[in-house]
């Protein structure tokens, strides 16, 4: 869901790399548009929202998100997400993120 700037970017997402370390990095991400269906083969995420609502769906399962919620997104899991307006998450992935490790599903 997240990389770094123009790594394969996706419309009405907007990032900031906050920090690395060598196991994990963080990243603050605003979007409006919907994320597409996506998962990464070789990282975890969890998500804090900041601010805003969204509709996050991992593997199926729809989670109504608002801020203050904490939400993990475990390796492989196929997940997407629907905002209701500007909305804002703190991301840290497990190992860091490089920008490289994210595999769009088809639209059929």
């Amino acid at each position: 869901m997240l990389a770094p700037p123009g790594a394969g970017e996706i419309d009405g997402l907007s990032i900031e790399n906050l920090f690395a370390t060598p196991t994990l990095s963080a990243h603050l991400a605003s979007a409006d548009e919907p994320i597409p269906a996506h998962y990464h083969a070789r990282h975890e995420e969890t998500v804090y929202v900041v601010a805003g609502r969204a509709r996050m769906w991992i593997d199926g399962e729809a989670y109504e998100l608002e801020p203050g919620m904490l939400v993990h997104v475990p390796r492989g899991a196929v997940h997407s997400v629907e905002p209701e307006g500007p909305s804002s998450v703190l991301s840290i992935f497990t190992p860091p993120f490089d920008g490289k490790d994210r595999v769009f599903l088809d639209a059929k």
